[in-house]
């Protein structure tokens, strides 16, 4: 396994740090992509000059993840694997008419409000070329009727699913013929487990954090490492999700559970062909 950090560079302020020739110019024209090596020995200085640059409300880099790629053989080897669904769904429920009930959320961090309402988006700008999607709340994940067939023919377990539905705001947000679906919620209905040591959190990079959850949430903090869960919390099924949640709550963006799965159910993604979900090891002990 390998381990690198890749940034969204702002082309504007590149040259501060970086060579001309250095990372890849995306077709915006405003980014660039920059892989750096974990212990690239530049890390403090990209962090003082996009502090100084924030100071001025400019910055440096925009987005910036902590990635992990793996061999064939590491995957196919592990036992429990963490299931990473990427947001692609540039929009919430929220902005639709999903509601949630914040009285039951943590009243120190925001983490955990129930969903009360069925998930509302606009099907139009739904996805036809993944099976498994994010929205940006970090909360709600988006399914194909196909997922949802290929889960039930194989009787994999730990899932449930629900309708989405289409809002109704008048004629523009009904679903076109041929968008590819019906969609559905994909809900965690497992036991869920607990992550603990050698699992290290904390923040990539650098942002605003606030102290962390006194109630254990981890909200302010990342995954910073593989995840490593106490096995005995987990029920046996095939798709589980972890005690704490992590990330922030900001506007629709809500703190959320790590994934994980078997290796039963990463064998049917990779046989099915399913697109939209990407696999870590994972470790239960």
């Amino acid at each position: 396994m390998v381990e690198y950090i890749e940034l969204r560079v702002w082309e504007e302020n590149a040259h501060l740090i970086f060579r001309e020739d250095e990372g890849e110019k995306l077709s915006c024209g405003l980014t660039r992509k920059v892989i750096l090596d974990v212990d690239d020995h530049r890390l403090p200085e990209i962090i003082r000059v996009h502090n100084q640059l924030r100071a001025e409300r400019h910055f440096l880099y925009g987005g910036h993840f902590l990635c992990r790629k793996y061999k064939s053989s590491e995957l196919e080897k592990a036992e429990f694997l963490t299931m990473w669904i990427a947001p692609s769904i540039r929009e919430a429920g929220e902005d639709y008419g999903t509601v949630y009930d914040e009285e039951t959320a943590c009243p120190l961090c925001g983490s955990g409000a129930h969903q009360l309402s069925a998930l509302f988006l606009n099907l139009n700008k739904i996805s036809r070329s993944r099976d498994l999607l994010g929205t940006d709340s970090a909360v709600e994940k988006v399914v194909s009727q196909r997922f949802l067939e290929c889960v039930r023919d194989e009787e994999l377990t730990g899932l449930d699913f629900r309708p989405v539905h289409a809002p109704v705001r008048g004629a523009k947000f009904k679903s076109r013929k041929g968008t590819g679906g019906p969609w559905h919620q994909m809900l965690v209905t497992s036991q869920s487990v607990s992550v603990v040591p050698p699992t290290r959190l904390g923040e990539l990079m650098v942002l605003d954090l606030r102290p962390a959850c006194p109630l254990g949430h981890c909200t302010d903090r990342w995954l910073l490492s593989e995840v490593t869960a106490e096995k005995s919390g987990w029920d046996g099924a095939d798709v589980f999700q972890s005690l704490q949640r992590f990330g922030i709550r900001q506007e629709h963006r809500r703190p959320y559970t790590a994934l994980f799965c078997t290796q039963r159910f990463r064998q049917m993604v990779k046989r099915r062909g399913l697109k939209g979900v990407t696999f870590e090891v994972a470790h239960l002990i």
